[in-house]
């Protein structure tokens, strides 16, 4: 599965696989540009959402450069 970065109004979800997303949650949470507030794991589709609030714009550079590592 391609991870995927979707920017809305209120804030940006990062959709990637399940395995791991808890490790990246943790590693977004520690940025300075962006705060973490929720993970959602949709077991069955093996997929997890980070939602992502407050962020600055360079926080999805951020973002992408922590999921190009995994």
């Amino acid at each position: 599965m391609k991870t995927r970065i979707i920017k809305s109004l209120n804030g940006l979800c990062v959709e990637l696989p399940t395995e791991g997303a808890t490790a990246i949650a943790d590693k977004i949470d520690s940025l300075q540009s962006c705060n973490v507030i929720e993970i959602r794991h949709y077991y069955k589709k093996g997929v997890s959402c980070i939602i992502v609030a407050d962020y600055k714009e360079s926080a999805v550079k951020d973002i992408e450069t922590i999921l190009s590592a995994y």
